[in-house]
């Protein structure tokens, strides 16, 4: 059998933890390495199958909590009208100058988006 070297980059931490795992199924890196790629020509496709949504992380949940509470503490908060722009660019409002011109409007999107987060 011919045997060939592939080298690949990946990140140090990566390679660390992706090793410890190995190590508990009693192999090493490169075995399971060798049984993804015989799995792949086998199947004729990629044998694993994400199991995490990425939306779902445990990073991005963090992140759209942060955007939740510095919205509920009406911190970094900029309205932008998409619709109808003036010509001189993106027009800017607070979320105080929001209540101001349409404060049951804005108060009914916060209702529900807080709504929606209780769920």
């Amino acid at each position: 059998m011919n045997k060939e070297t592939i080298e690949i980059h990946i990140d140090k931490a990566l390679r660390s933890e992706a090793q410890a795992v190995c190590e508990r199924l009693g192999m090493d890196l490169s075995t399971v390495i060798r049984l993804f790629l015989k799995e792949l020509v086998a199947q004729k496709k990629m044998p694993l199958q994400p199991k995490a949504d990425m939306f779902e992380s445990a990073a991005n949940m963090q992140h759209l909590k942060s955007l939740h509470d510095d919205y509920v503490a009406g911190r970094n908060i900029v309205l932008r009208d998409l619709i109808d722009e003036p010509k001189s660019g993106v027009h800017e409002r607070t979320l105080g100058d929001a209540f101001r011109e349409s404060s049951k409007e804005v108060a009914d999107i916060e209702l529900k988006i807080h709504r929606e987060g209780a769920s």
